[in-house]
Protein backbone atom coordinates (compact mmCIF):
# COMPACT_ATOMS: atom_id res chain seq x y z
CA UNK A 1 0.00 0.00 0.00
CA UNK A 2 1.28 3.17 -0.79
CA UNK A 3 1.36 4.37 2.99
CA UNK A 4 3.05 1.80 4.11
CA UNK A 5 5.67 2.12 1.18
CA UNK A 6 6.26 6.23 2.86
CA UNK A 7 6.55 4.80 5.72
CA UNK A 8 9.46 2.62 4.80
CA UNK A 9 11.34 4.62 3.08
CA UNK A 10 11.97 6.99 5.70
CA UNK A 11 15.66 7.43 7.02
CA UNK A 12 15.92 6.31 10.58
CA UNK A 13 15.88 10.19 11.33
CA UNK A 14 12.67 10.99 10.05
CA UNK A 15 11.45 7.54 11.73
CA UNK A 16 12.36 8.97 14.87
CA UNK A 17 10.91 12.67 14.47
CA UNK A 18 7.73 11.26 13.12
CA UNK A 19 7.59 8.60 16.23
CA UNK A 20 8.27 12.12 18.07
CA UNK A 21 5.74 14.02 16.58
CA UNK A 22 3.21 11.06 16.93
CA UNK A 23 3.85 11.09 20.78
CA UNK A 24 3.14 14.37 21.60
CA UNK A 25 0.05 14.05 19.77
CA UNK A 26 -0.89 11.30 21.40
CA UNK A 27 -0.25 13.19 24.88
CA UNK A 28 -2.50 16.00 23.18
CA UNK A 29 -5.20 13.80 22.02
CA UNK A 30 -6.71 12.40 25.44
CA UNK A 31 -9.88 15.03 25.32
CA UNK A 32 -10.32 14.34 21.50
CA UNK A 33 -12.91 12.18 20.05
CA UNK A 34 -12.34 8.55 19.39
CA UNK A 35 -12.09 8.93 16.05
CA UNK A 36 -9.06 11.58 16.53
CA UNK A 37 -7.59 9.87 19.21
CA UNK A 38 -6.92 6.56 16.95
CA UNK A 39 -6.04 8.32 14.04
CA UNK A 40 -2.93 9.55 16.03
CA UNK A 41 -2.83 6.10 17.73
CA UNK A 42 -2.73 5.01 14.11
CA UNK A 43 0.42 7.27 13.31
CA UNK A 44 2.10 6.21 16.35
CA UNK A 45 2.00 2.49 15.86
CA UNK A 46 2.89 2.84 12.36
CA UNK A 47 6.08 5.17 13.85
CA UNK A 48 6.87 2.53 16.71
CA UNK A 49 6.69 -0.50 13.77
CA UNK A 50 9.04 0.76 11.76
CA UNK A 51 11.60 1.55 14.88
CA UNK A 52 11.10 -1.47 16.95
CA UNK A 53 9.14 0.33 19.50
CA UNK A 54 7.56 -1.89 22.32
CA UNK A 55 4.24 -0.41 22.22
CA UNK A 56 3.53 -0.55 18.84
CA UNK A 57 1.39 -4.18 18.80
CA UNK A 58 -0.49 -2.21 21.61
CA UNK A 59 -1.05 1.35 20.09
CA UNK A 60 -2.18 -0.52 16.27
CA UNK A 61 -4.75 -3.36 18.07
CA UNK A 62 -6.71 0.03 19.65
CA UNK A 63 -5.67 2.45 16.84
CA UNK A 64 -7.67 -0.71 14.45
CA UNK A 65 -10.63 -0.66 16.46
CA UNK A 66 -11.17 3.12 16.34
CA UNK A 67 -10.69 4.25 12.82
CA UNK A 68 -13.82 4.48 10.71
CA UNK A 69 -11.91 4.93 7.07
CA UNK A 70 -11.32 1.21 6.01
CA UNK A 71 -8.35 1.86 4.20
CA UNK A 72 -6.58 2.93 7.43
CA UNK A 73 -7.74 0.13 8.75
CA UNK A 74 -6.33 -1.98 6.16
CA UNK A 75 -2.91 -0.24 6.85
CA UNK A 76 -3.16 -0.87 10.21
CA UNK A 77 -4.14 -4.02 10.16
CA UNK A 78 -1.36 -5.08 7.82
CA UNK A 79 1.41 -3.86 9.88
CA UNK A 80 -0.21 -4.73 13.01
CA UNK A 81 0.18 -8.50 11.35
CA UNK A 82 3.97 -8.37 10.41
CA UNK A 83 4.99 -7.14 13.26
CA UNK A 84 2.91 -9.91 15.14
CA UNK A 85 4.74 -12.36 12.55
CA UNK A 86 8.16 -10.91 14.32
CA UNK A 87 6.69 -11.06 17.69
CA UNK A 88 5.11 -14.63 17.40
CA UNK A 89 2.16 -15.44 15.49
CA UNK A 90 -0.51 -13.09 14.52
CA UNK A 91 -4.47 -14.72 14.88
CA UNK A 92 -6.23 -16.54 12.12
CA UNK A 93 -9.44 -13.47 12.93
CA UNK A 94 -6.36 -10.60 12.57
CA UNK A 95 -5.24 -12.12 9.03
CA UNK A 96 -9.17 -12.99 8.09
CA UNK A 97 -9.80 -9.40 8.55
CA UNK A 98 -6.73 -8.21 7.24
CA UNK A 99 -7.47 -10.52 4.14
CA UNK A 100 -11.36 -8.57 3.79
CA UNK A 101 -9.72 -5.36 3.97
CA UNK A 102 -6.85 -6.30 1.49
CA UNK A 103 -9.66 -7.23 -1.05
CA UNK A 104 -11.52 -4.32 -0.70
CA UNK A 105 -7.91 -1.80 -0.52
CA UNK A 106 -5.36 -3.80 -0.87
CA UNK A 107 -2.62 -3.62 -3.98
CA UNK A 108 -2.21 -7.63 -5.56
CA UNK A 109 1.46 -7.19 -3.96
CA UNK A 110 -0.78 -7.12 -0.07
CA UNK A 111 -3.59 -9.44 -1.37
CA UNK A 112 -1.03 -11.91 -2.39
CA UNK A 113 0.94 -11.82 1.24
CA UNK A 114 -1.68 -12.25 3.25
CA UNK A 115 -3.52 -15.02 1.57
CA UNK A 116 0.21 -16.89 1.14
CA UNK A 117 0.36 -15.89 5.13
CA UNK A 118 -3.03 -16.80 6.24
CA UNK A 119 -2.40 -20.41 4.02
CA UNK A 120 0.46 -21.23 5.66
CA UNK A 121 -1.14 -21.08 8.81
CA UNK A 122 -3.72 -23.52 7.43
CA UNK A 123 -1.43 -25.79 6.57
CA UNK A 124 -3.01 -28.66 4.75
CA UNK A 125 -6.50 -26.96 4.82
CA UNK A 126 -4.71 -23.72 3.19
CA UNK A 127 -4.25 -25.16 -0.02
CA UNK A 128 -6.86 -23.36 -2.16
CA UNK A 129 -5.26 -19.82 0.04
CA UNK A 130 -1.98 -20.68 -1.49
CA UNK A 131 -3.07 -21.22 -5.23
CA UNK A 132 -5.27 -17.93 -5.04
CA UNK A 133 -2.38 -16.18 -3.78
CA UNK A 134 -0.05 -17.67 -7.12
CA UNK A 135 -2.72 -16.36 -9.63
CA UNK A 136 -3.11 -12.90 -7.87
CA UNK A 137 0.26 -12.04 -7.97
CA UNK A 138 0.80 -13.86 -11.60
CA UNK A 139 -0.36 -10.09 -13.28
CA UNK A 140 1.81 -7.76 -10.17
CA UNK A 141 5.18 -6.38 -10.50
CA UNK A 142 5.77 -8.27 -6.96
CA UNK A 143 8.59 -10.67 -8.21
CA UNK A 144 9.55 -11.49 -4.87
CA UNK A 145 6.19 -12.10 -3.42
CA UNK A 146 5.17 -14.12 -6.02
CA UNK A 147 8.34 -16.30 -5.09
CA UNK A 148 7.18 -16.73 -1.93
CA UNK A 149 3.89 -17.89 -3.25
CA UNK A 150 5.09 -20.04 -5.28
CA UNK A 151 7.65 -22.15 -2.65
CA UNK A 152 4.62 -21.62 -0.12
CA UNK A 153 2.23 -23.57 -2.48
CA UNK A 154 5.14 -25.86 -3.14
CA UNK A 155 5.98 -27.22 0.59
CA UNK A 156 2.30 -26.90 0.80
CA UNK A 157 1.88 -29.65 -1.69
CA UNK A 158 4.80 -31.47 -0.70
CA UNK A 159 3.40 -31.47 3.05
CA UNK A 160 0.17 -33.24 1.63
CA UNK A 161 2.51 -35.96 -0.31
CA UNK A 162 1.99 -34.98 -3.58
CA UNK A 163 5.74 -34.19 -4.47
CA UNK A 164 5.64 -34.35 -8.14
CA UNK A 165 2.64 -31.36 -8.56
CA UNK A 166 5.04 -29.94 -6.13
CA UNK A 167 7.96 -29.43 -8.55
CA UNK A 168 6.65 -27.17 -11.18
CA UNK A 169 5.77 -24.02 -8.40
CA UNK A 170 9.18 -24.99 -6.24
CA UNK A 171 11.21 -24.58 -9.92
CA UNK A 172 9.58 -21.24 -10.39
CA UNK A 173 10.12 -20.15 -7.43
CA UNK A 174 13.81 -20.68 -7.33
CA UNK A 175 13.71 -18.80 -10.82
CA UNK A 176 12.53 -15.37 -8.91
CA UNK A 177 14.46 -15.99 -6.10
CA UNK A 178 17.65 -16.12 -7.89
CA UNK A 179 16.26 -13.36 -10.37
CA UNK A 180 15.42 -11.11 -7.57
CA UNK A 181 18.50 -12.17 -5.99
CA UNK A 182 16.97 -13.47 -2.69
CA UNK A 183 19.93 -16.12 -1.27
CA UNK A 184 17.99 -16.94 2.09
CA UNK A 185 14.75 -17.94 0.03
CA UNK A 186 16.64 -19.62 -2.63
CA UNK A 187 18.23 -22.30 -0.04
CA UNK A 188 14.64 -22.58 1.35
CA UNK A 189 13.46 -23.40 -1.87
CA UNK A 190 16.57 -26.06 -3.26
CA UNK A 191 15.87 -27.41 0.12
CA UNK A 192 12.05 -27.97 -0.85
CA UNK A 193 13.28 -29.40 -4.01
CA UNK A 194 15.81 -31.93 -3.02
CA UNK A 195 12.89 -33.18 -0.63
CA UNK A 196 10.51 -33.39 -3.50
CA UNK A 197 12.75 -35.42 -4.98
CA UNK A 198 14.51 -32.66 -7.65
CA UNK A 199 18.34 -32.21 -8.01
CA UNK A 200 18.01 -28.25 -7.95
CA UNK A 201 20.93 -27.14 -10.47
CA UNK A 202 23.86 -25.15 -9.18
CA UNK A 203 23.52 -21.85 -10.01
CA UNK A 204 26.55 -20.16 -11.93
CA UNK A 205 26.81 -16.03 -11.97
CA UNK A 206 27.47 -15.81 -15.69
CA UNK A 207 27.39 -17.12 -19.01
CA UNK A 208 24.40 -19.22 -20.92
CA UNK A 209 24.24 -21.56 -17.68
CA UNK A 210 23.43 -18.90 -15.54
CA UNK A 211 20.24 -18.14 -17.48
CA UNK A 212 17.12 -19.59 -15.65
CA UNK A 213 14.56 -22.03 -18.06
CA UNK A 214 12.84 -18.38 -18.27
CA UNK A 215 15.53 -16.56 -19.32
CA UNK A 216 16.68 -19.21 -21.41
CA UNK A 217 12.93 -19.18 -23.63
CA UNK A 218 12.82 -15.40 -23.68
CA UNK A 219 16.53 -15.33 -25.29
CA UNK A 220 15.94 -18.34 -27.81
CA UNK A 221 12.88 -16.45 -29.12
CA UNK A 222 14.27 -12.66 -29.05
CA UNK A 223 16.96 -14.66 -30.65
CA UNK A 224 14.49 -16.13 -33.45
CA UNK A 225 13.35 -12.22 -34.01
CA UNK A 226 10.39 -12.32 -31.47
CA UNK A 227 9.91 -8.56 -30.52
CA UNK A 228 8.96 -8.42 -26.23
CA UNK A 229 5.06 -8.38 -27.37
CA UNK A 230 5.27 -10.97 -29.43
CA UNK A 231 7.25 -13.29 -26.71
CA UNK A 232 4.98 -12.26 -23.98
CA UNK A 233 2.07 -13.28 -26.31
CA UNK A 234 3.64 -16.66 -26.58
CA UNK A 235 4.28 -17.26 -23.46
CA UNK A 236 1.35 -15.99 -21.52
CA UNK A 237 3.84 -12.91 -19.96
CA UNK A 238 3.56 -9.34 -19.81
CA UNK A 239 5.82 -7.35 -21.87
CA UNK A 240 7.65 -5.85 -19.02
CA UNK A 241 8.29 -9.64 -17.76
CA UNK A 242 10.35 -9.68 -21.22
CA UNK A 243 12.24 -6.66 -20.79
CA UNK A 244 13.18 -8.08 -17.59
CA UNK A 245 14.42 -11.40 -18.13
CA UNK A 246 16.14 -10.06 -21.91
CA UNK A 247 17.66 -7.30 -19.10
CA UNK A 248 19.12 -10.19 -16.71
CA UNK A 249 19.73 -11.85 -19.76
CA UNK A 250 22.36 -9.38 -21.04
CA UNK A 251 23.98 -9.07 -17.84
CA UNK A 252 24.69 -12.25 -17.65
CA UNK A 253 26.19 -12.86 -21.13
CA UNK A 254 27.92 -9.42 -21.17
CA UNK A 255 26.44 -8.39 -23.91
CA UNK A 256 24.35 -5.07 -24.78
CA UNK A 257 21.47 -5.32 -27.12
CA UNK A 258 19.78 -8.23 -28.56
CA UNK A 259 21.29 -8.29 -32.12
CA UNK A 260 24.46 -10.36 -30.40
CA UNK A 261 22.14 -13.09 -28.64
CA UNK A 262 22.01 -15.43 -31.86
CA UNK A 263 26.01 -15.40 -32.16
CA UNK A 264 26.55 -16.29 -28.66
CA UNK A 265 23.47 -18.79 -27.80
CA UNK A 266 25.06 -21.00 -30.94
CA UNK A 267 28.65 -21.43 -29.42
CA UNK A 268 26.24 -23.70 -27.08
CA UNK A 269 23.76 -25.01 -29.11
Amino acid sequence: MVREAIYQDLSAGERELHHERAARGLAAAGAEPEQGRARVLFELGSAEALTSGPDAIEHLREARVGLEDEASRAVAASILTRNLMIAGSPSAALLEEELELARAYGAPGTLGRVLRELGTAEREDGLARLEEAVSVLEGSSARLELAKALAAHGAALRLARRPKEAREPLRRALELAEACRAAPLQSHVRSELQAAGVRPRTSALSGVEALTASERRVADLAAGGGTNRDIAQELFVTPKTVEVHLSNTYRKLGISSRRQLPEVLATVG
